[in-house]
C-alpha cells in the first residue's frame, strides 16, 4: 500500500482490531479470523455541520448507534474534528464485516449528520411565561 489517503484509515482499522492485511488474498483479518472492510471519507462536508461541536458528534454517534463497538469491531471513527466548527468538514472511517456493510454505515452516518445538523439549526420557540 502506498502512503497517502489510505494510510490513516488503514492504520485506524489495524489499531482498533489488532488485525493484519493478507496481501495474497487482498483481505484484512482480525486475530479471530474475521474479515473487516473499511470505507473512508476525509471530506464529509456541509455548511450545516458547523452547528455541531465535536462533543455533539460523539453524542450523536453513540445515541444513533454509529460509534465503533469494540466487541463487534464495527462502527465509525471520526477524525479531522478541528475543521468541524469552521468548515463543517470531518473525516470518518466506517468499519464493517463486509464492503457493503462499511459503505452502508458511511452513507448512514452522512444521513444522520444531515438530519442532526438540520435539527440543531431549526428555530426553536421558547415556551410562554405566565
Amino acid at each position: 500500500m502506498r502512503k497517502g489517503g489510505t494510510t490513516h484509515p488503514f492504520l485506524t482499522l489495524q489499531f482498533l482490531t489488532d488485525g493484519t492485511y493478507d496481501p495474497d488474498r487482498a483481505v484484512f483479518f482480525t486475530p479471530g479470523g474475521h474479515e473487516k472492510h473499511f470505507v473512508a471519507n476525509d471530506h464529509l462536508e456541509s455548511p450545516a455541520y458547523r452547528a455541531l461541536s465535536p462533543d455533539d458528534l460523539f453524542d450523536i454517534a453513540v445515541r444513533r448507534g454509529l460509534h465503533f463497538d469494540q466487541t463487534r469491531e464495527t462502527g465509525v471513527v471520526f477524525y479531522m474534528l478541528a475543521s468541524l466548527a469552521e468548515n463543517g468538514r470531518i473525516g470518518l472511517v466506517a468499519i464493517g464485516d463486509s464492503a457493503a456493510e462499511a459503505d452502508a454505515l458511511c452513507r448512514r452516518t452522512q444521513s444522520v449528520l444531515d438530519d442532526e445538523s438540520r435539527l440543531a439549526l431549526a428555530p426553536r420557540v421558547l415556551p410562554a411565561v405566565d
